[in-house]
């Protein structure tokens, strides 16, 4: 696939801006990351789309999806996750595998709200529901690695994630026809799908990467408050 265009964080402004600050507010980053700076290009759908996902983005339910993908690439690679007080207190390639893992839980529910499949609201507990406001980490993610090979442990993921976002709790209206009512042409909502079906690809074999790195040593949990 062809090089994908992005709006960097640093060159963003107006609305977009404005939802990229709302990510990291609400994701508890300290970057937005690939998926967002590509989704970016079409501003329209950016809003649409994080106007949906924000509700859901905001349950522990969410963030504990995140994790459980998180500790299942760093198993793959051997690590476990160690538990801190201070989230500030984690390494450039922990806060990668944060925010891939956040990322990766993203782009699930992205890719079939946009199908008009999700989510189907399954029972979920009070717990699960409950809205967090996590800090986001002092440390900067290191760069996203090159990402790695096709693997049962990538697929294992992305089922994992599919799975899992079916019982996210609040609707999402992003299918293809409520983004003809937001103005998107036909070129820019299959321009949408191709960077989400990219994103889908590419970050399961990103998260394992990222677990490679970090090594066989016990990795930092960002603390998410509530």
């Amino acid at each position: 696939m062809a090089e994908i265009s992005r709006v960097a964080e640093s060159e963003a402004d107006g609305k977009v801006k404005a939802v990229f600050d709302e990510i990291r507010n609400t994701l508890g980053v300290s970057t937005v990351g690939s998926l967002f700076e590509e989704l970016a290009v079409y501003p329209w759908y950016l809003q649409l789309a994080w106007r949906n996902l924000k509700p859901n983005a905001s349950t522990a339910y969410f963030h504990r999806i995140a994790r459980e993908l998180e500790e299942m690439a760093l198993k793959s690679a051997g690590g476990r996750r160690r538990r801190l007080d201070d989230s500030a207190d984690i390494s450039p390639a922990e806060a990668r595998l944060d925010l891939d893992g956040k990322l990766l839980t993203a782009t699930a529910a992205l890719r079939y709200g946009t199908n008009g499949q999700l989510p189907k609201m399954l029972w979920l507990s009070a717990a699960d529901k409950q809205i967090l406001s996590p800090a986001p980490p002092a440390t900067v993610p290191a760069d996203e690695p090159e990402p790695s090979e096709e693997s049962k442990a990538a697929v294992e993921l992305r089922r994992h994630a599919a799975l899992c976002a079916e019982s996210l709790p609040y609707r999402m209206e992003i299918s293809a026809t409520a983004c003809r009512q937001s103005g998107l042409s036909e070129d820019e909502i299959d321009a949408v799908r191709a960077i989400i079906a990219f994103s889908w690809d590419r970050l399961p074999r990103s998260l394992l990467a990222t677990a490679k790195l970090t090594g066989t040593r016990e990795v930092a949990a960002p603390v998410a408050a509530a």
